[in-house]
C-alpha cells in the first residue's frame, strides 16, 4: 500500500512541482536576461533545469516492476527534450555573458579581491563547469 500510494499520489506531486517550478524560474530566467542581468539569468535557468531534472528523477523513481521503463516514452510530457532545452538556454546565456574564455563571472563575482589584480593566467584557465558556476554564483546572489 505504501509503494502504491508514493506511486500513484507523490509521484504526482513531485512531477508537477517540479515543472510548475521549473517553468516559473524559466520565465524569472528569461525576464532577468531581457533586463541584461546575464549571470542572474544563467542561475535562474540552473535552477530551472535543476527543477525539470527532478521530474526526470521522480518519472525513474517511479519505474518498477512490470512498470520499468515506462517513462521512456517520455513524449507525451517531453521532460526529456525540456531538460535539453533549458541546458542549451543556460550554455547560451553563459556564452552570451561570461566572455569568450568562460572566465569573467568567476573573476567578477567569486575570486576574492586580493587574486582579481595580479594572478597568473595560466593558474585559473581551468573555468568551472555549468552546473559549479551557476551553485557559486547562486550562493554569491544569495538567490
Amino acid at each position: 500500500m505504501r509503494r502504491r500510494f508514493r506511486d500513484l499520489m507523490l509521484f504526482q506531486v513531485r512531477f508537477h512541482r517540479s515543472g510548475a517550478t521549473g517553468l516559473a524560474l524559466l520565465c524569472r530566467s528569461i525576464d532577468a536576461f531581457l533586463r541584461k542581468c546575464y549571470p542572474q539569468a544563467f542561475v535562474l535557468a540552473s535552477q530551472s533545469l535543476w527543477a525539470f531534472e527532478e521530474a526526470l528523477s521522480a518519472m525513474t523513481a517511479a519505474e518498477h516492476g512490470k512498470w520499468r521503463n515506462f517513462f521512456r516514452a517520455d513524449w507525451l510530457t517531453n521532460v526529456r527534450i525540456t531538460v535539453y532545452s533549458v541546458n542549451a538556454l543556460r550554455m547560451f546565456y553563459r556564452s552570451f555573458g561570461d566572455n569568450p574564455d568562460y572566465f569573467l563571472w568567476h573573476k567578477q563575482f567569486l575570486m576574492p579581491e586580493s587574486e582579481k589584480k595580479i594572478y597568473l593566467e595560466n593558474t585559473h584557465r581551468n573555468p568551472p563547469s555549468d552546473d559549479d558556476l551557476a551553485r557559486r554564483l547562486q550562493e554569491c546572489f544569495g538567490m
